[in-house]
């Protein structure tokens, strides 16, 4: 079973969006063979 979770980013007041996707990312907990980025 995989269990998928939406997409998603919080605000901190000090990076854009673009900057917090990056972020998420890179994220070593995310893996390294996922199909598709933020």
């Amino acid at each position: 079973m995989l269990l998928r979770i939406a997409a998603n980013v919080v605000g901190n007041g000090t990076h854009t969006i673009a900057e917090l996707v990056d972020l998420k990312n890179q994220n070593p907990l995310r893996g390294y063979n996922y199909r598709s980025p933020l």
